[in-house]
């Protein structure tokens, strides 16, 4: 498990991390570029998040008892963040990767 696990994903994140070596060592100040992409970055997580949660929330209460003889089933999430996208998770991702560009 330590070797096809922890070492693994361990490799994978050197790898992507290792490109930011170059930009902890440049002496150039952030532009507001970079401030902005951050903000979405983080905007883009939050809202994977929310709509993640939401979603879990959902499934977990889609089969409520009315009374002894019926249920309820809801099949479509149309409430908070689903109310207004059909994917807002995937509307998240987009902003992250919108932000890592920036």
């Amino acid at each position: 498990s330590i070797f096809s696990v922890f070492l693994g994903q361990s490799a994978f994140m050197f790898a992507a991390c290792f490109s930011l070596y170059g930009a902890m060592l440049s002496p150039v100040t952030l532009h507001i570029s970079d401030i902005i992409g951050a903000c979405m970055c983080l905007a883009g997580v939050l809202l994977e998040l929310v709509a993640d949660k939401q979603m879990d929330d959902f499934q977990k209460s889609a089969h409520r008892q009315i009374d002894d003889f019926r249920w309820e089933r809801r099949v479509v999430m149309d409430g908070g963040l689903w109310l207004w996208s059909r994917h807002p998770n995937y509307a998240g991702e987009i902003a992250w990767w919108w932000g890592l560009f920036l």
